[in-house]
C-alpha cells in the first residue's frame, strides 16, 4: 500500500543537516574539508560513530571544537553513510524514513536506518523491500526518480516490481532506469549523473541522455575522468565529478583528483559556468578511491 503524500526532496532542497559517519586517518583530506564546508554553511554535522574506536578518535580530534557537532551512537561499520543510511522523505504526517537492504556484509550499517535512525531523528521508519544503495535513487526537479538498471538485477524484481515498490515506499511517480558505468562494482546512478534545480541532468554517459530526453529530462554532457588503476593494485578505480553533494540551492561540493589536477580545474570552471550563483567547493577525493 502506498503511503500518503510521501516524496523524497530533491538534493538541493533546504536541509538542517547532513549525517556522516566518523572517519579513518587515511580519510583525513577528504572528510576534514567536507565537514568544514558543511559547518561553514550554519548546517548541522551529525556524526555516527563505528564500530572501529580509530575513526571514532580521529574524527573527534577534528571535529573538536567546533559548534554545530551532533554525535549518535550508530555503532555502524563503515563511513559509507549516502549507501546505507536512510532515505529521509517528507509526507503529509512530516518527516518518515524509508529502510531498504543494504550488503549483507555490513550489518551494523545495513540495520542502522531501522534500529537506531529512527530514535536519533524522531522519525517513523518503513520498510523498502528491495536492495537499494542510496546512491541509486537520484529525484529530478519534476519529482521522478533516477536509477540503476543494476537495482533490478540484485533485487531480482522486474522493472514494474521496482518501480511499484518505488513508487509505494518512496514516493516516486516515475522511474528513469539508466545504465551503470561500465566494470564499475558500485553500479550507482550518482557516480555518472547529477540532477539539477532547473531540470537539466548532468550526464557523464552518452548512451543514457537518449532514455533522459525521452524521459522529458534535458541531459547536458559532462567529462568523465578516465577510468584507471591509480593504486596499481589490480583493480581498475572508476572516479567521477558528478558524485557532489548540496549543501541547499547554493553550495555544491565537487570530488576533485590529484592525480588529474587539470581535469578538476576544468570541471570546477564548467560547473561554474553551468551553475550561476551556485559557489562549487572541490573536495579532494582521491583517498576514497583507493
Amino acid at each position: 500500500m502506498a503511503l500518503a503524500g510521501l516524496r523524497p526532496p530533491a538534493e538541493w532542497e533546504a536541509l538542517d543537516g547532513v549525517l556522516v559517519a566518523a572517519w579513518p586517518v587515511a580519510y583525513d583530506d577528504a572528510f576534514v574539508p567536507l565537514t568544514a564546508a558543511i559547518l561553514d554553511q550554519g548546517l548541522t554535522l551529525y556524526v555516527c560513530t563505528r564500530t572501529d574506536e580509530a575513526s571514532n578518535d580521529n574524527a573527534e580530534q577534528w571535529l573538536q571544537g567546533r559548534s554545530g557537532v551532533q554525535w549518535l551512537d550508530c555503532g555502524v561499520d563503515t563511513v559509507w553513510v549516502r549507501d546505507w543510511g536512510p532515505f529521509f522523505l517528507e509526507g503529509e504526517e512530516g518527516r518518515q524514513l524509508g529502510d531498504s537492504w543494504y550488503l549483507g556484509q555490513r550489518p551494523n550499517d545495513n540495520h542502522y536506518p531501522t534500529d537506531l535512525g529512527g530514535q536519533h531523528f524522531d522519525a517513523p521508519v518503513h520498510e523498502v523491500p528491495m536492495r537499494l544503495d542510496g546512491g541509486n535513487l537520484l529525484p529530478v526537479a519534476d519529482g521522478a526518480c533516477l536509477s540503476s538498471t543494476t537495482v533490478t538485477s540484485r533485487s531480482e524484481l522486474d522493472p514494474s516490481e521496482a518501480e511499484a515498490t518505488l513508487r509505494d515506499t518512496l514516493g516516486c511517480p516515475e522511474v528513469v532506469w539508466l545504465e551503470p558505468v561500465p566494470e564499475e562494482i558500485t553500479g550507482h546512478v550518482d557516480m555518472h549523473v547529477l540532477p539539477l534545480p532547473d531540470g537539466r541532468v548532468l550526464s557523464g554517459l552518452e548512451v543514457n541522455d537518449a532514455v533522459l530526453w525521452e524521459a522529458g529530462l534535458e541531459p547536458e554532457p559532462f567529462p568523465m575522468p578516465p577510468a584507471e588503476d591509480l593504486d596499481l593494485d589490480g583493480w581498475t578505480d572508476h572516479a567521477t565529478f558528478l558524485n557532489a553533494v548540496w549543501l541547499g540551492e547554493g553550495v555544491l561540493l565537487v570530488p576533485t583528483y590529484q592525480s588529474w589536477p587539470e581535469r578538476s580545474e576544468a570541471a570546477l570552471e564548467l560547473l561554474e559556468e553551468l551553475l550561476p550563483g551556485v559557489r562549487v567547493v572541490g573536495v579532494p577525493s582521491e583517498v576514497l578511491l583507493l
